[in-house]
Order: structure tokens, then C-alpha cells, then sequence
């Protein structure tokens, strides 16, 4: 098993690659989850009827 997880004296290479991957995945996952919300509030705030009062 410690072999294989040394891949050949590249371990640190591959498994560093595998984990700043991992990471930009889950921050774009994460941005994605908060533009999808701010346009959804933003869709909900414009689509709401102006209020004018006449005088």
C-alpha cells in the first residue's frame, strides 16, 4: 500500500495535483452555489412591482 500511494517516488507530485484539483473544484462549487443565489435575489427584487404614489 505504501508503495502505491509513493507512486514510484512521485507521490508527492500526483497526490498535491489530486488535492489543489479537489480544491478548485469545490471553490467553484461553491461560487457557482452563491451567483445562483445572488441571481436568484436579484430576479425576485426586480421582478417585484414598483411602488409609485401618486400626489
Amino acid at each position: 500500500m505504501a508503495e502505491w500511494l509513493s507512486m514510484g517516488g512521485r507521490g508527492a507530485f500526483v497526490w498535491s495535483a489530486y488535492g489543489i484539483t479537489a480544491f478548485v473544484l469545490i471553490v467553484n462549487w461553491v461560487w457557482l452555489k452563491h451567483q445562483v443565489r445572488a441571481a436568484a435575489t436579484k430576479s425576485k427584487r426586480l421582478a417585484k412591482p414598483n411602488k409609485t404614489y401618486d400626489t
